[in-house]
């Protein structure tokens, strides 16, 4: 029987939630609990809906007995979940004891988050997660943030058209290829009418600078944990090789409407999905949530396999908890947040829970072997989807972390910091997104501007130092 595989929901914006509130202690007669926690995140929809997160609280309340779970009926999603937030505490009301996190630049720099430091190092089940992730939970010397949701991203293949289209072997490919495979696969697909390489290269600019580091410190967008690295020859490599691969034509976003129609693509569906779900295209680099879509959407039968990134260079996507500084309750909270993440019961719980659904919202947040043996016996490989097993086994040793949830300044450093660039007469004075931007899609040459970008993306960082980080040890 094929195994069923994970699904894990993009969690930012999927689901509303709203204003403050809640179901409140012993309403409905039930015992009367000792303590509260209030719970506030994006993902356990209404109550009507009485979803699997709302599920898995009440599978903690049946646990912990004198513990009841106080869930926030919120109405905002995306941006206005932090400004209810905001609001919230702005009103002199606490936030939630326990609450899901934008990333950590937010609450860190509003001082909202709680050193859980004490509770991490007693905790052996902490010490079990992969040490990237313990390492994205950190700031200075403490832990601020619980681990609550993992997905990873990196390279998909469709191994039945690089096979039987592109005449390469595909049997041996896995997450520790090189990034020459890679090549390989688009400059084959390059001489073929009926299928492309790759949708897009600008993960280039996040992903392959650690791939081509030779000093083995670069992680996601060259962070190296203090300091990040746009100067360097492996970002500079990185970017060029992405305009080269748009310039030539080699991957799908470089297409005009009029190339896209002669695929068959049709104009009103994303074209990176349509193509991939067409089988048009020989690698698709995206994210294990996307992976339940592909299944459903496979309707030619075809065979995929998921390489991350070359050399082992997993990403990891993720969601974070943050404790509220003034909880009441600090380990209750801990433990409940640790329920719904990285703890084995929980985890146990949350298979056993998304199991009428046939998949999972989050890989283990565990290197525990029998958390991770029983996942990917349920909920491994199949042959329409492999790798998943193996991409796991670099989590533990060469991944990175995805900045924009981790890394204090990272929207500045990558996206939104004005450069004083100027692309034409009409973008001057440009942000750091879209210089790099036309650097692989435009005229601008990075070789030009890297010296420039480094200094200014390293001042984000050490400006929001300046500003918010004196409240940490």
């Amino acid at each position: 029987m094929r195994k069923r595989i994970f699904m894990a929901l993009l969690a930012a914006g999927v689901l509303t939630i709203s204003g403050c509130g809640g179901k409140k202690d012993n309403e409905e007669g039930e015992e009367k609990r000792d303590i509260v926690i209030t719970y506030r995140s994006w993902d356990y929809g209404t109550e009507t809906q009485d979803n699997e997160e709302r599920k898995m609280i009440k599978a903690f309340e049946d646990t912990h007995k004198n513990i009841k779970i106080n869930i926030v009926e919120n109405i905002s999603s995306g941006n206005f979940y932090w400004d209810d937030i905001r609001a919230s505490v702005a009103s002199g009301i606490d936030l939630a004891d326990v609450f899901m996190i934008p990333n950590m630049d937010l609450p860190l720099s509003a001082g909202y988050l709680l050193n859980i430091k004490s509770f991490t190092d007693a905790d052996p089940e902490f010490a079990k997660v992969p040490d990237s992730i313990k390492a994205a939970c950190s700031f200075k010397s403490g832990v601020y943030s619980v681990p609550a949701r993992m997905n990873l991203q990196g390279y998909f293949v469709n191994t039945t058209k690089v096979n039987g289209e592109l005449g390469i072997e595909t049997r041996n490919l896995s997450c520790n290829s090189g990034k020459e495979v890679i090549d390989q696969i688009i400059e084959a697909a390059a001489g073929n009418p009926n299928i492309v390489g790759l949708n897009s290269a600008a993960h280039y600019i996040d992903t392959m600078p650690s791939v081509n580091d030779s000093t083995g410190t670069y992680g996601y967008y060259t962070w190296d944990g203090a300091n990040y690295h746009l100067d360097s020859q492996a970002f500079i490599d990185s970017v060029h090789k992405a305009k080269d691969l748009f310039g030539a034509k080699k991957t799908l976003d470089a297409f005009t409407d009029e190339d896209k129609a002669a695929l068959g693509l049709d104009p009103e569906v994303d074209p990176a999905v349509d193509a991939w779900n067409k089988g048009k295209l020989a690698m698709r680099h995206g994210y294990t949530y996307e992976i339940p879509d592909m299944i459903e959407k496979n309707t030619l039968n075809n065979s995929y396999k998921f390489i991350g990134n070359p050399g082992g260079k997993i990403t990891i996507v993720g969601d974070y908890y943050g404790i509220w500084k003034n909880t009441a309750h600090p380990q209750e909270a801990y433990e409940f947040a640790k329920y719904m993440s990285f703890g084995s019961e929980g985890f146990a719980k949350r298979m056993e829970v998304y199991e009428e659904k046939g998949s999972v919202n989050s890989l283990p947040l565990t290197n525990d072997e029998s958390v991770v043996d029983a996942y990917f016996d349920k909920y491994g490989s199949s042959s329409v989807m492999s790798g998943l097993e193996d991409a796991f086994e670099y989590i533990r040793t060469k991944s990175m972390v995805e900045g924009v949830k981790t890394i204090v300044g990272f929207n500045a450093a990558r996206f939104n910091k004005k450069t004083g660039i100027d692309i034409d007469a009409e973008r001057t004075n440009a942000t750091v997104f879209d210089v790099l931007n036309n650097c692989i899609i435009g005229g601008l040459d990075i070789a030009t501007y890297a010296d420039q970008l480094n200094t200014l993306v390293n001042s984000t960082y050490s400006n929001w130092i300046s500003l918010y980080g004196g409240q940490y040890e």
